[in-house]
Order: C-alpha cells, then sequence, then structure tokens
C-alpha cells in the first residue's frame, strides 16, 4: 500500500534547527505529511514550543528575537508614541528581558514619559527605523513596536492605553480591553 504524501508549509515566523543551522527568515522549510491528514510535522504542541518573535529595521541593520510569548500586547495612544511614530498610536509586545536579544548597532533617543520618567526609544543608526522601547543597560521588559515584525500576524493586542489621549481619528479595534490611561 501506497500513501500519497503532500508538502505541508511550516510559517516563515517558525525558526528551527534544522541540519545543524538555523533557518533565517527568508527560508521556506516544508515537511511531508500524509495527504489524508495534512497536519505539519512536528505536531503542534512541538510547534508552538520553538516559535520566535523575531524583526528588526527597514534596512535590517538593528534586529531581534524573542523567544517567549509576550508579557502584554496592546496600542499605545499617548502623545509621545504618536509623535514617535508619525501615527495615532503606536502597536507594542512587551518581553522580559531575557527573553529577547538584539544584534545591531542602536540610536537611542531620550524623552520626559507622561510618569516623568525617561521614555527611551531605540531607533537603527543607519536608516533610522523605530524597533523598540526600553534602556538596553537597564530595562526590565522591552517593548517591541509590531510594526517591525518579520510576520506581522503574530502580533495579537488585547488593551489599548492612554485611549484619554487618542485622536478620534485614531480608531481602537473591537475586543481591546480600554485604559484612559496607564493600567494598574
Amino acid at each position: 500500500m501506497r500513501v500519497a504524501l503532500v508538502p505541508v508549509y511550516v510559517p516563515r515566523r517558525v525558526w528551527i534547527s534544522f541540519l545543524g543551522r538555523t533557518l533565517e527568515k527568508h527560508d521556506r522549510l516544508f515537511c511531508f505529511a500524509p495527504a489524508r491528514n495534512r497536519m505539519p510535522f512536528p505536531p503542534d504542541e512541538r510547534l508552538a514550543a520553538m516559535v520566535r518573535y523575531s524583526g528588526g529595521c527597514l534596512c535590517g541593520g538593528l534586529r531581534y528575537e524573542a523567544t517567549a510569548e509576550p508579557k502584554f500586547a496592546g496600542h499605545c495612544y499617548c502623545a509621545d508614541c504618536r509623535k514617535a511614530s508619525g501615527s495615532g498610536f503606536i502597536p507594542f509586545m512587551g518581553f522580559s528581558r531575557g527573553a529577547v536579544t538584539f544584534s545591531g548597532r542602536i540610536l537611542q533617543h531620550r524623552s520626559k514619559a507622561a510618569s516623568g520618567a525617561d521614555a527611551v526609544r531605540n531607533s537603527c543608526a543607519i536608516c533610522g527605523g523605530l524597533v523598540f522601547g526600553g534602556e538596553i543597560e537597564a530595562a526590565e521588559t522591552f517593548n517591541i513596536y509590531a510594526g517591525s515584525l518579520d510576520e506581522p500576524l503574530a502580533f495579537r493586542p488585547t488593551i489599548a492605553i492612554f485611549a484619554r489621549q487618542r485622536p478620534p481619528w485614531a480608531l481602537i479595534p473591537p475586543g481591546l480591553k480600554i485604559y484612559a490611561d496607564m493600567p494598574p
């Protein structure tokens, strides 16, 4: 008895150690599974354990990889984020210090946050693309700006913060928990 095998695509956002090397974002990996199942290999639970969030700036000079699920994800409508992004909000994902690594040349910019503390934004020193927030030497949490993700569909916001400062044309997607200011 012969079993027909069909290729099953494993998404780019899943980086897998394969044949002694790590697949890069532009690589494609196809596994073969029985045609009747069409289930990807490895099984979903192993696939989930290997998920990585990766991204970077426009020119690729500043890159990051996060190896855990974000602690929080949402949209920030504060004036600082609006001005830094040139948009109505910044979509962000918060990762603990130990879960994210950065590579490349970083240009840091400091400004006063609503709390009065310094807000540190990090851009690529080459192209100027805004990539993440948090001071490299001191932050316990880094805010990755979701627009810099290699796979934008990996972003799943759950909150909207500083909604009181939101301009009326910057819409809040349905289903987000809304905070007038910073959540407690």
